[in-house]
């Protein structure tokens, strides 16, 4: 009986921590997500408008790329989250929708479409 016991309070545990995983890995992706949309928009926004100088144009993408690097340790918070949760095997999280795969992957194709949308910006400012 005392192993059968540890057994189950070494599994009550581990369904602990795994809860906790959980919780920690939604709150997180709930907050990354949507900082996210919101730079992807406020990106294309910008590229979209084309409203002010060049110069404008360009101080305002360098800005949000300064924003977006910045926010780069919550990505690496989040990476290192899913990567508890991987090691702990576990695969549903009824709290999140979004994996941190996509997030990352969303994150870093904001950071090319920011150099994509900057790189333009300064050629047309040397050619003007």
């Amino acid at each position: 009986m005392p192993q059968r016991d540890a057994t189950l309070q070494a599994e009550l545990r581990k369904q602990q921590n795994n809860e906790m995983l959980r919780r920690q890995f939604a709150e997180k992706s709930n907050q990354v997500g949507p900082w996210i949309e919101r730079q992807m928009d406020a990106v294309t926004a910008i590229g979209m408008g084309m409203q002010g100088s060049l110069e404008d144009q360009l101080h305002r993408l360098k800005e949000y790329e300064q924003a977006v690097y910045a926010y780069k340790p919550h990505i690496e918070e989040l990476e290192k989250i899913h990567q508890a949760v991987q090691e702990g095997m576990i695969f549903e999280n009824r709290y999140s929708t979004l994996s941190a795969i996509l997030e990352s992957a969303i994150f870093y194709f904001l950071c090319s479409n920011l150099i994509y949308r900057i790189l333009p910006s300064i050629v047309r400012t040397f050619l003007s």
